[in-house]
């Protein structure tokens, strides 16, 4: 009987430490993506990426890299390295927002706009997320999701919520045509 109870439990605590504690919402309707455009921004295999506030209450200088390289695979297609740079100030130019806790009521529009106005806060307890791939100050797609009890930048569940809205933030696009079909005939 209790090797019965130990194995239920033992299972039990398995599920529950491998079911993901990442969510992301990936808004479809009403984006201004067009087919190929994030293959066009980053033909030459980067995109400049504005990283605006931290989940974390101490400075990290390994943070950003942290986002960088955990953004990096991250889209379907070809590998893109994300850039680390200052805001956009380029009138047409692509380029990525990555906003953790955001605080002030801002819009993704705000944000391609002007990502230095977005104001953060540490929490670990729940910590946000929002990407938004912008061509100057505006927004193409977007994707955001949340995670609770982080312990740090190492944290594997933060690391699964930078590489999934990186994802979603992207929508998925053939450049290579694979399917062997034509939409058109």
């Amino acid at each position: 009987m209790k090797l019965r109870t130990l194995t239920t439990m033992l299972v039990f605590v398995t599920l529950i430490a491998g079911c993901s504690q990442v969510r992301v919402l990936d808004y479809n309707g009403g984006q201004n993506y067009y087919d190929g455009a994030f293959e066009f921004a980053t033909q030459d295999g980067k995109i400049n990426t504005y990283i605006a506030g931290s989940p974390f209450s101490s400075p990290d200088p390994k943070f950003k890299k942290t986002i960088i390289s955990n953004m990096y695979g991250a889209t379907f297609g070809r590998n893109v390295n994300f850039v680390d740079t200052t805001p956009n100030t380029e009138r047409y130019g692509f380029h990525i927002v990555v906003a953790f806790n955001a605080i002030n009521p801002l819009g993704v529009d705000d944000i391609c706009r002007n990502a230095t106005e977005v104001k953060s806060r540490p929490n670990l307890k729940t910590t946000s997320m929002i990407g938004i791939f912008c061509q100057g100050g505006h927004p193409l797609s977007y994707a955001s999701g949340y995670v609770s009890g982080l312990t740090g930048p190492n944290d594997p569940k933060f690391s699964e919520l930078v590489r999934e809205v990186a994802l979603a933030m992207i929508p998925r696009y053939d450049d290579e045509h694979s399917s062997g079909g034509e939409a058109f005939r």
